[in-house]
């Protein structure tokens, strides 16, 4: 099932699998396998804690904390890689009611005729 990873940090994030590098710019979200989203979020915590001075970075109530500001699961329990690659789809689709029956007189309210 895929995951979103969040990098809640102010700068970028990048970690590796399989030897490809993946980059994840401050402050944004990208979809990813689950497998590899909580490789990336282990890494992740792992670096944010390291860097807030935690002298337990295996704590799992910290560890905790942090996952759920950064991984989320997008909702869709299926093993069929299609219907993830569909869900992930309609993820990154920004959806907006549409008006039916517009006038251009609505279209184009608050312009100026010009001459």
């Amino acid at each position: 099932m895929p995951k979103i990873f969040t990098n809640t940090s102010k700068e970028d994030f990048t970690f590796s699998w399989d030897s490809k590098l993946y980059t994840v710019k401050a402050r944004k979200s990208q979809a990813f396998p689950d497998y590899l989203a909580e490789h990336a979020a282990k890494h992740f915590i792992d670096r944010e804690l390291i860097k807030s001075g935690s002298s337990n970075i295996v704590d799992p109530g910290q560890r905790a904390k942090l996952s759920e500001k950064c991984l989320k699961d997008i909702g869709v329990e299926t093993s069929d890689p299609l219907e993830e690659e569909i869900a992930l789809l309609n993820l990154k689709v920004e959806k907006k009611e549409i008006k039916e029956d517009v006038t251009p007189e609505e279209t184009f309210e608050g312009l100026e005729e010009s001459k």
